[in-house]
């Protein structure tokens, strides 16, 4: 197959993605749905407008719809299930320009009402064959498509935070400063408070005895 035939009339590409894992994977979970997703990245040209929608909502916390590159995106079609935002995504478009859209679907009621707002449909075994003729794309740069989530600490696994430790605290963060008025170096006294640390007996703290006695050997 030409590549430069396999997309040919294809301006909008709309993906049941559900459909097409099942299919093409046998399971609909993460793993096999990120392999699927750095497959179709790779093979459908950027100047199509490609859409993966999968049924029901995505993880606590997620987005509803996520880009994957460049007219990439990935939906989840919440309540509404697939079929009727894929049947949204088609009429939500110009009349005119339906005909340039492509459902890939292998259900034939999907297909029917795809058809009846002017769009057209191809079976999942079509957009297959165009991912085997290419290899899976490495994921992009802080992109978890594709490719495990990166470690905290950077690539080498947490060497630079165990390199600070081994320093130690960054100038500045040390023991606190004596009380007095922030961002202004300590007084006198406060230095010599701090080179000297306070101890019992010190300066006039210190029992010395009564100045004007003479000391016990000198009576």
């Amino acid at each position: 197959m030409d590549p430069r035939d396999a997309w040919r009339d294809v301006a909008v590409l709309l993906v049941d993605g559900n459909n097409l894992l099942h299919a093409v994977a046998g399971d609909a979970g993460p793993g096999p749905l990120r392999g699927l997703l750095a497959r179709v990245a790779a093979a459908v040209p950027r100047t199509i407008d490609a859409t993966v929608v999968l049924d029901g909502p995505p993880d606590p916390g997620a987005p509803s719809r996520m880009r994957v590159r460049p007219g990439l995106l990935v939906r989840h079609a919440g309540r509404i299930g697939a079929d009727a935002l894929l049947v949204d995504l088609v009429e939500e478009r110009p009349y005119l320009e339906r005909a340039g859209i492509v459902v890939i679907t292998n259900d034939a009621a999907l297909g029917e009402h795809v058809r009846k707002a002017g769009g057209r449909t191809r079976p999942v075994a079509w957009l297959s064959t165009r991912l085997e003729a290419w290899p899976s794309a490495p994921a992009a740069p802080g992109s978890t498509i594709g490719g495990p989530r990166p470690r905290p600490g950077g690539p080498a696994g947490g060497s630079l935070d165990r390199a600070r430790r081994r320093r130690g605290p960054p100038s500045g963060t040390g023991t606190p400063r004596p009380e007095g008025s922030p961002g202004q170096p300590p007084t006198a006294g406060e230095e010599d408070e701090e080179r000297h640390p306070w101890r019992p007996g010190r300066g006039a703290t210190r029992k010395r005895g009564n100045p004007r006695r003479a000391p016990r050997g000198d009576r």
